[in-house]
């Protein structure tokens, strides 16, 4: 029997010599967007104060009974109901959280994970119940499709959709969400290369874009300075309810 081979493919991607990757990741964009969006205080707190969403969602779902300190990343408790609840926490996160952001439906989540749709529909209960703003905001982007209004971002982009279910609902909300996060994609780029054309020697090179990353490449010798000015630059870059968070790693693979 032959072993399968994993092979993580974005390790095929290396940096040339005495150059780096720098990866430039968007922490948690989507919720921060939503939670600027919908307005939610309890998700703005959250957010603000470093609390696992993924985690709370998956806490509130499966009446996991974690004390509400024990769910903020600064607890020492905290890496303990990390390990123990993976599980729980995927499902929060890929049942529940993004699949609300991204339009899906109960009965969609309930066939990719193979499971029940009235119990998604307890999950997404439940996250109502957390964060009742955002199904509030639901409701308003279905009302604009029934009654035939545009759909607008908070950075003025509009569709407009011909009501066509439960679909164009759907699709409504999702265009909020990721929309947003794509122009914020953008102008943080744009203000990267604003920032970095005025030292052409060092030769700062934008390689690709993956969702809600942007990966440079940059000489060996200026990747600690690079790295701190594009962080610093992509998380003031747009100012929302919750200030935008950027994780930053420097790699030779990609893939590490």
């Amino acid at each position: 029997m032959v072993e399968e081979m994993k092979t993580n493919f974005r390790n095929l991607f290396i940096a040339p010599k005495g150059k780096v990757f720098i990866k430039a990741d968007f922490d948690n964009q989507e919720l921060r967007v939503c939670a600027s969006v919908c307005q939610d205080g309890a998700m703005i707190t959250a957010l603000k104060q470093n609390k696992d969403l993924h985690l709370t969602t998956a806490n509130a779902c499966f009446n996991l009974n974690i004390p509400e300190p024990e769910l903020y990343k600064s607890h020492p408790e905290y890496n303990k109901h990390l390990e123990k609840y993976k599980e729980e926490r995927y499902i929060g996160k890929n049942g529940v959280n993004f699949p609300i952001l991204y339009g899906s439906s109960p009965w969609g989540v309930a066939e990719r994970l193979n499971r029940d749709e009235d119990e998604v529909k307890k999950w997404f209960y439940s996250f109502f119940k957390l964060y009742p703003k955002v199904q509030k905001k639901i409701n308003e982007t279905r009302f604009r499709v029934q009654n035939h209004q545009p759909i607008k971002t908070i950075f003025g982009r509009i569709r407009r959709l011909d009501f066509t279910g439960n679909k164009a609902f759907r699709q409504a909300f999702n265009f909020l969400i990721q929309s947003a996060c794509a122009d914020i994609l953008r102008i943080a780029m744009n203000n990267v290369r604003t920032w970095y054309l005025k030292y052409p020697t060092i030769e700062i090179k934008p390689v690709l874009t993956v969702h809600d990353e942007i990966v440079y490449e940059v000489d060996e010798k200026y990747m600690k300075w690079v790295a701190k000015e594009i962080k610093n630059i992509m998380e003031n870059s747009v100012i929302l309810s919750v200030p935008l968070k950027v994780d930053i790693s420097i790699v030779k693979k990609y893939g590490d």
